[in-house]
């Protein structure tokens, strides 16, 4: 078995996640656990292939088949999904191809004379999980309607990140003073705008 082979079958093996080698076609097929994304057997779950390539010089993490497009009138909106994503995330590269309806992600990562490290094997494997959990209702409204909405998602997370940053830089106190404002802005509000006693 190569090197590298045998190296990332290691690592998955000490992480205790289920994997099949292929020696013959230099491969390791694993499947992890998803959140928000159901294949097509309506299952939480996403393949991933990670293939050694170019006499291990290349790794390449394919989840194959993530989604299906049926219909070629919706082929601009996933395209527009699969380009933002891979755009904004900096790691994982969204792909369709047009021909079979098929949208693919993958990671490549050159290593040259060096090993891939737990580091990168987690971070790869990961990366693919977290861009299918976050973006599927883009991915869905792309397939389904032929809306494109990856932009509005994005932007509610960028806010949610900036608040988060936020909330974290500031004394508790201040921190407290926020969350009664908040409290307060979200209280149910009569026609002329003032603010109704709650009922709690």
């Amino acid at each position: 078995m190569p090197s590298n082979l045998r190296r990332i079958s290691e690592m998955l093996h000490d992480r205790e996640i289920c994997h099949k080698v292929d020696v013959e076609n230099g491969f390791v097929a694993t499947k992890l656990p998803t959140k928000k994304y159901a294949n097509k057997s309506r299952k939480h779950a996403i393949q991933i292939i990670v293939k050694v390539e170019e006499q291990g010089e290349f790794i390449r993490f394919i989840a194959p088949n993530v989604y299906t497009n049926s219909k070629s009138e919706h082929d601009m909106a996933i395209f527009k999904t699969c380009m933002h994503a891979t755009r904004d995330d900096h790691l994982i590269q969204c792909c369709f191809n047009e021909s079979t309806g098929e949208v693919y992600i993958q990671v490549e990562v050159f290593l040259g004379e060096s090993s891939l490290s737990e580091r990168q094997l987690i971070k790869s494997l990961l990366g693919i999980v977290d861009v299918v959990n976050i973006y599927d209702d883009a991915f869905q409204s792309a397939i389904n309607t032929g809306t494109f909405i990856y932009s509005q998602i994005y932007s509610d997370r960028v806010k949610l990140a900036t608040l988060a940053k936020k909330l974290f830089e500031v004394s508790s106190e201040n921190l407290d003073q926020i969350l009664k404002q908040l409290e307060y802005d979200k209280a149910p509000t009569s026609s002329q705008g003032q603010h109704l006693p709650s009922l709690n």
